[in-house]
């Protein structure tokens, strides 16, 4: 049974007269497809604002820095050749760069001087010619730096740009700084006013990367790089590379000036100077063939709008070996039947008759438990499918709680009161679900006789309190961890027993193994809480009240009874305002899941809670930006697998569209173009704001 696929010969559409032939990629406020324009028969590239800023600033800023890269004509300037709309929707026509970028090729390592010379000269000639239109790039990059089929290398993605008349820059936009840290000038960091001298900068930057292959500046976070081009020296380019021209360290420090007035003026400039001082070297050395880099088959890559560490920091995706195809045609297998001896064929025959026989005694003892189980009700069970060591799915929809298994087969409902319910979690052993409605923690067996009427009974309920705000129950079973009134967590041992005899915090207290985690407090607002797969560190949700209620992270060490445990990792709303897209219009965690090292959490765009998608590795200090749907948006409630290797989460296809749930290899996210839903019935979840919350059980060992 397929569970999953990749969506492949998806209906050709039309942007104007353009015909779509997939999409190459999507960044912060772009989306870049791959057409055929058949008035001059030639590929071209498309870059389309996404449906979700339709009714957003982004639209008024995508059509005016349009009309101003129309006017952007320049032998190094990727030539623009269209601008229109579709359905209202604004889009640029560019020619289709088939040669990769420039990021591609540093993958290979550094490239040889006389081509980087070459290179830089005839980059810097296109920002000038931007610079004396009074347009400042802003995102100068590997990325943004393209080839042709001819290798000609070309200046990209000017969909940063803005227009100098429009002043400052202090803002941020989609959660994302507007640029790429590892290339950003201070005072595009600061917020400062921006000329040439900027994008000056940044080729800077590049040009070291070029000669050097690696970035003068990398950390591990995106706060620490920003910070690094504010206050750290210029690096050493000979210490880096003791074989490369001196002159060069003299032009990297005066191009990477941290005051615009000690840089060179104009991007011409600096070039001039690298072509003086590259040249008795270039003589002297013979040259050295590219390494040649073949015609990318997926630019996504090339045109690619994403904000990026240096390579050195990128969390490499480890892509799965492809598994051999054995493909047997139909006149092969004729061959392999008429080479079989007559010895063989009655051997095959004897044994059909042996698997006839067993069918026929089979069915009569089938015809016999039907004549014994007569008035019982008949329960079909759908086969089990296991996969990330889970073998099926609950999930919350309007109200109730309903499971299936992990190809969408098997769906029930468990619960039929449309409670208030949220936290839904299995409780070890696999059988019953837990989840909280008011005040009380509630359990719901999904096993009982009847189908139709499960039972529920009362975990605990308490008095004397505002609000339960989260439980959570460590997958091993033996801690509980209750919040009450945002302020106040409690550290239990996990025994249904006990609990049902607690009616107030008082109870808890006295139920804890540790007084110090009875109640834990923090000067906080705490919001929800995780348990890993085992373990005893404990990740929360929180917010400051002093900072306006920004979103944080913490993982805490409960393994020991002190009063004060330690804080092992934080995730900060400086961190997020980097790197969670949508975080700075709506600086919330609409959720999140911890596995023990990793985290997986959504930002806050619309409808309640659907937004981007990250996993951070705590342990690495490094994220990676997730887009398991082709599109950087919208999703929510993502949750690992129990072995941490599959994804299960909500995702709306556009805005205000019937969410659907996903079930994905981690490892083939981002490589895959999509996947596909469990096949639910058609607007399962009809409320555009529903929080689907699925929880994975854990594969259960037959008895």
């Amino acid at each position: 049974m397929k569970l999953m696929g990749r969506k492949l010969g998806a209906k050709k559409r039309r942007i104007g007269r353009y015909e779509s032939k997939g999409e190459l990629g999507r960044g912060g406020m772009s989306t870049i497809v791959h057409a055929y324009d058949p008035r001059f028969r030639r590929d071209v590239a498309i870059k389309m604002l996404p449906w979700e800023f339709m009714h957003t600033s982004l639209r008024e800023r995508f059509q005016r820095e349009a009309m101003a890269i129309a006017l952007l004509e320049h032998p190094a300037i990727v030539p623009v050749y269209d601008i229109g709309e579709e359905h209202g929707r604004p889009y640029i026509v560019m020619r289709y760069m088939s040669g990769g970028s420039l990021a591609d090729r540093l993958r290979y390592g550094a490239i040889p001087v006389p081509e980087a010379v070459a290179m830089i000269t005839r980059l810097a000639q296109g920002l000038d010619a931007a610079h004396a239109r009074g347009i400042v790039h802003r995102d100068v990059k590997p990325d943004n730096i393209l080839f042709d089929q001819y290798g000609t290398v070309f200046l990209s993605d000017f969909g940063l740009a803005r227009l100098k008349e429009t002043g400052g820059f202090a803002n941020i936009s989609d959660g994302n700084i507007l640029g790429t840290p590892a290339y950003m000038s201070p005072e595009q960091i600061q917020g400062k006013d921006l000329d040439g001298r900027s994008d000056v900068y940044s080729l800077g930057v590049v040009f070291y990367h070029m000669i050097t292959g690696i970035a003068p500046y990398s950390g591990n976070s995106v706060p620490s790089i920003l910070m690094m081009h504010l206050i750290n020296p210029v690096p050493k380019l000979l210490d880096a590379d003791k074989e490369l021209p001196p002159e060069f360290e003299k032009i990297i420090q005066t191009a990477m000036a941290k005051e615009q007035i000690f840089r060179y003026a104009s991007a011409g400039e600096m070039a001039a100077a690298i072509e003086a001082a590259a040249k008795d070297y270039i003589a002297s050395v013979p040259a050295r063939p590219m390494t040649p880099v073949k015609e990318a088959a997926d630019l996504s890559q090339a045109h690619k709008i994403t904000l990026v560490l240096p390579q050195s920091d990128e969390i490499k995706a480890v892509l799965p070996a492809e598994r051999p195809r054995t493909r047997i045609s139909l006149q092969s297998l004729w061959t392999m039947l008429r080479q079989v001896s007559a010895w063989g064929w009655a051997v095959a025959g004897l044994s059909l008759i042996g698997v006839l026989s067993a069918i026929i005694i089979w069915m009569s003892s089938v015809q016999g438990s039907r004549t014994q189980l007569a008035g019982l009700p008949r329960v079909t069970t759908p086969p089990t499918v296991v996969l990330g060591g889970a073998d099926k799915v609950a999930f919350l929809n309007a109200g109730d709680i309903w499971i299936s298994n992990l190809d969408g087969s098997g769906l029930q409902q468990i619960t039929q009161d449309r409670g208030i319910t949220s936290g839904v979690q299995w409780a070890p052993g696999g059988r019953m679900i837990l989840y909280s409605s008011q005040k009380c923690i509630q359990a719901v067996d999904t096993q009982s006789d009847d189908n139709d009427l499960h039972r529920t009974q009362n975990v605990t309920c308490l008095d004397g309190i505002r609000s339960l705000d989260g439980f959570a129950v460590s997958p091993d079973g033996k801690q509980l961890a209750i919040l009450l009134d945002q302020q106040d967590l409690y550290i239990l041992p996990y025994r249904l027993a006990s609990l049902q005899q607690a009616h107030s915090p008082k109870d808890l207290e006295t139920q804890a193994a540790c007084a110090a985690f009875a109640p834990y407090r923090q000067d906080a607002i705490l919001k929800s809480v995780q348990w890993p797969a085992n373990g005893w560190r404990l990740a929360f949700q929180y917010s400051l009240e002093q900072s306006d209620a920004r979103d944080s992270l913490r993982v805490v060490d409960f393994s020991t009874c002190v009063e004060n445990p330690p804080v092992v990792h934080e995730i900060s709303a400086m961190y997020l305002l980097f790197t969670l897209g949508g975080y700075y219009d709506q600086p919330q965690v609409a959720s999140f899941a911890w596995d023990g090292s990793r985290f997986i959490l959504n930002s806050a765009r619309i409808n309640g809670g659907w937004g981007d998608l990250q996993v951070y590795d705590a342990d690495l200090a490094d994220y990676k930006v997730l887009e398991p749907m082709g599109r950087p948006c919208c999703y929510r409630d993502a949750r690992w697998s129990p072995d941490g290797k599959y994804l299960v989460f909500a995702y709306q296809p556009e805005t205000g569209g019937s969410p659907q749930l996903v079930y994905a290899p981690l490892d083939e996210i981002n490589q895959a173009a999509s996947f596909t839903p469990l096949p639910l019935p058609e607007t399962f979840f009809a409320d555009p704001q529903s929080s689907p919350q699925p929880a994975l059980r854990a594969a259960q060992k037959e008895k």
